[in-house]
């Protein structure tokens, strides 16, 4: 934790090879309230080292080779608990005079454990207490607290490919390298992130979890959720959300897969309704004024001749645009899948990204923070 960033939190290596002195350092970071207590995990394997908070894993080092200057993890290590002050990264900005006033600065830790596991269960558990750990991945981007732009992805990732096409649902997510990823369908969200190297956004319910790559976002603690819309004949279905951190900026993400018409959505103005419905979410989250993307596999021939308009008019006329919508010329259907953005965002390089053995196009694009 450094102080001019009282919301974010750091895991960061530092070896021969990779060091901030030579810009290689190894690190991921998540956001959090640092004045709340919390706990703070590094699992040490013989092939990995794992940041989390709460459960929620945010950095995963994993060793490369047995070059000491890339993984000199073979020996002992002392265990230090330290608040600095000043030097390159925490004095950065100077050190407030008035820091140490009053109370001063305080470090409170409640306890400390050092558990050992057996070495053939951390070989043979690829897990943390409550998350399954990435077998590799995303490609790294730096996170900059300027960040402006970032690559949001919809991908519904057919219901009948659980277990069999999870590696290559995977490979498909791994290869278009998005910050956020809306999926529909998921049917293990657990081996998709394992696949894909994701990290699985908790509480998005079923069916529609959202996934994030920590090396281009962090997670807002606290923020996701869930909550039911009008199912149809073939599944409950949902809208799932979460609050992401771009660079210094507070972004909201909404994930859905829209339902056909019939059972409870067979008026053709339940897609209408239900577009209102999340515009209400987003007031009651108190996220009217935060920068706002909506993913999802959006069913449009199911309003179409709606006298209540569509879930996509309803959206526009709220001021949003429709970012991109899915041509289907690189394989699944068109017109069905579709990102919307508010009005703090541009969009651009909108683009069909392949199938990855699904019956959807991944369609992802790039939004980018008015000025």
């Amino acid at each position: 934790h450094v102080g001019y960033e009282p919301g974010r939190i750091h895991g960061t290596v530092h070896t021969g090879a990779y060091h901030h002195s030579i810009g290689t350092q190894k690190g991921g970071s998540m956001h959090t309230n640092v004045r709340e207590w919390h706990t703070y995990t590094v699992e040490w394997r013989p092939e990995v080292v794992i940041f989390a908070c709460d459960n929620a894993v945010y950095q995963v080092f994993r060793k490369e080779s047995d070059d000491s200057a890339v993984w000199p993890f073979n020996q002992d290590f002392y265990l230090i608990l330290n608040m600095a002050v000043g030097g390159d990264w925490g004095g950065v900005k100077g050190v407030s005079e008035t820091a140490f006033s009053g109370e001063g600065q305080v470090m409170e830790v409640d306890w400390v454990r050092v558990e050992q596991r057996d070495l053939n269960w951390a070989l043979s558990n690829p897990t943390t207490p409550t998350a399954q750990i990435p077998k590799s991945m995303p490609s790294p981007s730096t996170l900059l607290p300027g960040a402006q732009t970032m690559t949001v992805m919809s991908y519904n990732t057919q219901y009948t490919g659980y277990p069999s096409l999870v590696h290559k649902f995977g490979s498909k997510m791994r290869e278009v390298n998005a910050g956020i990823i809306g999926t529909q369908e998921c049917q293990d969200a657990a081996a998709l992130a394992s696949a894909s190297g994701y990290v699985a956004v908790p509480d998005t319910g079923f069916q529609n979890p959202i996934f994030y790559n920590p090396s281009k976002v962090s997670l807002v603690q606290g923020s996701p959720g869930w909550m039911k819309i009008p199912r149809d004949d073939y599944a409950e279905r949902t809208v799932t959300w979460a609050k992401f951190m771009l660079g210094s900026t507070e972004v909201l993400f909404f994930n859905t897969h829209l339902p056909h018409n019939h059972n409870q959505a067979r008026s053709r103005n339940t897609h209408a309704r239900i577009a209102k419905s999340l515009l209400q979410k987003r007031k009651e989250l108190g996220a009217e004024d935060v920068p706002t993307v909506i993913v999802g596999d959006m069913n449009t021939f199911a309003s179409q001749g709606a006298s209540e308009g569509s879930f996509a008019s309803n959206i526009v006329n709220a001021g949003w645009h429709k970012s991109y919508e899915a041509r289907g010329d690189r394989g699944g259907h068109a017109g069905l899948d579709q990102i919307f953005a508010s009005p703090h965002w541009t969009s651009s390089n909108g683009a069909d990204r392949g199938t990855g053995g699904s019956d959807h196009t991944a369609i992802t694009v790039d939004v980018t923070l008015m000025g």
